[in-house]
């Protein structure tokens, strides 16, 4: 599938080098090929995360060494602070292609550009955001489809007696934190909220039949389950990248009936 050129202009890029000349490179071939202009560029790991947490770009374009740190060893600070961004391996080694690709990097791009390979990523992510997009409908979609009316929405209490109301399609799962004795849940939208003292376990997994727990810490909404390994659940994407699902074997057996009944 084509893109025209005017599809990637309103793409958000980010590109952190400590060489002055490849930033300068790449820049020049994203704004005359592509026509995406004014790119946030760093220098250093710290750049890379504080451009992450302020800009939240579309696509960082990542060198693996910068200076005497690697990039590989701060990709799950990447992640947490923006998890939508597509990280694109930039470097002149290719030896480093195993570790991007084990690490989940998105895309792999040598020095010097190659605007054809340029152009495949840009047209991959412009697919790979519309497949995700309609993901997310079609899952909504299902869970209107299949939820009762009147388990739509959840009415949940803060740890300050705050009540905030949510849906239940939108909630992604439930963490226990055992040194603070809470429950916390998160949502599709990355927002988190600590719940009050007395919540329990028992009193979540009842409020509806699609939260299946799979941990003493964990209880997740089982429509954004993508995949179950032998010691984890993998989410669908965004949060498959700033999510550590756990699962216990005790609770192994009914998580999996729950999957793949589905």
């Amino acid at each position: 599938m084509g893109y025209p050129t005017e599809s990637f202009k309103d793409l958000s890029i980010a590109i952190v080098d400590d060489d002055p000349g490849a930033v300068r490179v790449l820049g020049e071939a994203l704004a005359d090929t592509f026509g995406i202009h004014s790119p946030a560029t760093g220098r250093s790991t710290d750049d890379a995360i504080t451009i992450m947490r302020v800009a939240h770009p579309d696509i960082l374009f990542l060198d693996i060494e910068l200076n005497e740190d690697s990039a590989i060893d701060i990709l799950s600070k990447l992640a947490e602070a923006s998890p939508d961004t597509a990280i694109v391996f930039y470097t002149a080694y290719q030896k480093y292609l195993i570790n991007a690709l084990r690490t989940h990097a998105f895309d792999f791009l040598l020095k010097p550009v190659d605007p054809e390979e340029l152009s495949l990523i840009l047209h991959r992510f412009i697919i790979y955001r519309q497949q995700l997009h309609d993901r997310e409908c079609s899952l909504r979609q299902l869970s209107r489809d299949c939820m009762p009316a009147e388990r739509k929405a959840l009415s949940i209490t803060t740890v300050t007696n705050d009540r905030i109301i949510v849906g239940i399609q939108d909630i992604v799962y439930f963490k226990y934190h055992s040194e603070r004795k809470l429950w916390e849940v998160v949502l599709n939208d990355f927002r988190h909220h600590i719940l009050r003292r007395q919540t329990t376990a028992e009193a979540i997994l009842s409020r509806h039949p699609e939260f299946v727990r799979t941990h003493k810490s964990f209880i997740v909404n089982i429509s954004y389950i993508s995949m179950i390994t032998s010691g984890k659940c993998v989410l669908l994407p965004p949060f498959d990248a700033s999510a550590d699902i756990k699962i216990s074997k005790n609770y192994r057996k009914d998580l999996l009936d729950k999957f793949y009944d589905i």
